[in-house]
């Protein structure tokens, strides 16, 4: 069985490009290893991030993020077994800030600024996919 997990968290501090792609190639030989897939995406501010496998899995992963020096305030935004992946291609998939995917956030955002704590799961799970048809 598949399930899928949705949390998003804020950055303890600005990540520059070279240390995303670290954490991204890392995030990839690991979840290669568990069969974990996923799509992950900053705003310089705010993590959003989407990992699907198996439930003993998922919640390891999920464990070793809250307690991740690089996060803080970690929500989970939606939890449940699914019976497809949407990111099946994907062992860490990671979208950085665009012109492109900072508008499209803006369009889910329930505020002036972008704020993943303020949407609804349904909305967070939908935006996840429109960015990931942008690359």
């Amino acid at each position: 069985m598949i399930y899928r997990l949705i949390y998003c968290s804020t950055a303890t501090s600005r990540a520059n490009t070279e240390d995303m792609h670290k954490l991204i190639e890392l995030s990839k030989q690991s979840n290669s290893q568990h069969d974990i897939t996923g799509l992950f995406a900053y705003n310089s501010r705010f993590f959003l991030q989407s990992i699907e496998g198996a439930r003993e899995l998922v919640n390891e992963l999920y464990a070793r993020i809250q307690h991740d020096p690089r996060n803080q305030h970690v929500v989970l935004v939606k939890y449940a077994q699914v019976s497809e992946r949407l990111w099946s291609g994907w062992s860490a998939k990671f979208l950085m800030p665009t012109k492109e995917t900072t508008d499209l956030m803006r369009r889910y955002a329930t505020q002036s600024l972008f704020n993943p704590y303020t949407m609804h799961p349904e909305s967070a799970q939908q935006l996840l996919t429109e960015l990931a048809h942008l690359d």
